[in-house]
């Protein structure tokens, strides 16, 4: 098994990342390695949208809850699971997963991800890129 998380963890996702009810539509292509964390993929959202990572955010996905976890249970308490160590191979590993990306809680903005496409690793270019 752990041959399996190995070779995936090698791949490369094609994201579309659409910020939610916009018109014209308000989006970016990105590629990223699978291994990437959801922590990681937090900085390359605030880059790739032009945000100034100046409020919380969440990811969910399915029905469960990443960000910065609080311990001592203030915002989303027990019910958010940390972003930290969480590789996207491990919660979004297939073409057609999807998860939803909101920031500034009292904007709310919400931006879907979905899966495109699941490459073969090519060294270049270097990752993450915005297409």
């Amino acid at each position: 098994m752990a041959i399996e998380t190995n070779e995936r963890s090698r791949d490369v996702y094609q994201l579309k990342v659409l910020l939610l009810g916009t018109k014209p539509p308000i989006w970016r292509r990105l590629l990223v390695p699978a291994e990437m964390t959801l922590q990681h993929l937090h900085s390359v959202l605030q880059a790739a949208m032009g945000w100034e990572d100046e409020h919380l955010h969440e990811f969910r996905i399915g029905t469960r809850r990443f960000g910065k976890a609080d311990p001592s249970g203030g915002f989303g308490g027990s019910h958010i699971a940390s972003e930290r160590n969480v590789p996207l191979f491990a919660v979004l590993g297939r073409t057609g997963a999807k998860a939803v990306y909101t920031y500034d809680f009292g904007d709310s903005w919400e931006h879907g991800i979905l899966v495109e496409k699941v490459l073969t690793h090519d060294p270049q270019p270097a990752l993450p890129v915005c297409l």
